[in-house]
């Protein structure tokens, strides 16, 4: 990975194009950390959920802002599955904190104006992001996803749930 053309690159540019070519990698690199953490196979529910905690606060701490463009749709699903995981210790006020801030993420990623965007946190600052250059496996909106998500049967123990079936609908 340290000889990556990416990262490379950091010292074959110079001045500002040196600095935009690291806060993309800051972006991409942290996108690999937090994807691996989620990934890696636990022995129990709580480990699951401390490593999705983390991949949440990674992003926090790279994004200052909250201005996380694209990545907001990583924040959704992240939350969405902190949602499920708690679901299954039937813990409805976590399940509904976290179903709200996936439907808040998956919202914000779905309403990125076309163009260029900047990120606005100072370690990313000079990244862009651009709807252009994305290639999603789905060709629904993000809240459509987070909705088809609540039809899960984990989900099952709030139907008579009047914030769970508003957050629903």
């Amino acid at each position: 990975m340290a000889c990556s053309s990416d990262v490379l690159l950091e010292f074959a540019y110079t001045g500002d194009k040196r600095i935009k070519q690291r806060h993309q990698n800051n972006l991409q690199i942290m996108d690999m950390l937090a994807s691996n953490i989620i990934a890696t196979s636990y022995d129990t529910q709580e480990q699951m959920i401390i490593a999705y905690k983390t991949a949440i606060q990674l992003w926090r701490t790279l994004i200052i802002d909250e201005n996380y463009l694209f990545y907001h749709c990583r924040l959704s699903r992240f939350h969405m599955e902190l949602a499920k995981l708690y679901a299954q210790k039937k813990e409805k006020d976590l399940v509904m904190e976290h179903l709200i801030l996936a439907k808040k993420h998956a919202c914000l990623y779905d309403s990125i104006p076309e163009g260029e965007q900047h990120y606005t946190s100072i370690f990313v600052d000079k990244a862009i992001h651009s709807n252009e250059n994305i290639s999603k496996n789905y060709s629904s909106l993000k809240i459509d996803i987070v909705k088809e998500s609540l039809v899960s049967e984990v989900f099952n123990f709030l139907c008579d749930d009047e914030q769970f079936n508003v957050l629903k609908n």
